[in-house]
C-alpha cells in the first residue's frame, strides 16, 4: 500500500480509536455524574433522616425530664403525706392514752362511788341495829 493510504488508514482507525475512548470517557463520566447525584441524594435523605432522628431523641429526652420532674413531685407528696399521716397517727395515739388514763379515772371514780355508796348504806343499816353501848368491840374500848 501506498504511504499516503497507510496513514489515511492508520489516521482513519487512529480518529476512530479516539472518537471511542472519547464515547467511553463520556459514558463514564455520565455514569460517573449519575452516582455522584445519587450519593448527593443519599446523603441529603442522610442529613434528613439524621435531623429527624435528633428531633425524637430531644422529644424522648424532653420526656424523660417531665416523667423525672413528675416523679421526684409524687415522692416529694407521697413523702409529704408519710409524715402526714405518722403526725396523725402519734397525735391520735396520745388522744387514746389519754382516753385510756380518763377511762381509768372515771372507773376508779365510780368504783370509789359505789364504794361510798356501799358504806352510807351498810352505815344506815348499822345505825338501825345500834349496839347497846355496853357492848362495844375492843378496838373502841
Amino acid at each position: 500500500l501506498p504511504a499516503t493510504h497507510r496513514r489515511a488508514t492508520m489516521g482513519d482507525s487512529f480518529a476512530a480509536r479516539l472518537r471511542r475512548m472519547a464515547a467511553e470517557a463520556e459514558s463514564r463520566e455520565s455514569k460517573f455524574k449519575s452516582d455522584i447525584a445519587k450519593v448527593r441524594s443519599d446523603l441529603q435523605t442522610a442529613r434528613g433522616r439524621i435531623s429527624d432522628l435528633q428531633s425524637a431523641v430531644d422529644e424522648e429526652e424532653d420526656e424523660k425530664e417531665r416523667l423525672v420532674k413528675a416523679l421526684k413531685s409524687a415522692q416529694a407528696e407521697a413523702k409529704t403525706a408519710k409524715d402526714e399521716h405518722a403526725t396523725r397517727e402519734k397525735a391520735l395515739m396520745r388522744e387514746v392514752v389519754a382516753l385510756r388514763f380518763e377511762l381509768a379515772a372515771a372507773r376508779a371514780s365510780a368504783q370509789d362511788a359505789s364504794r361510798a355508796e356501799r358504806s352510807a348504806a351498810l352505815a344506815r343499816e348499822g345505825s338501825l341495829f345500834e349496839l347497846p353501848s355496853n357492848l362495844t368491840t375492843a378496838g373502841d374500848a
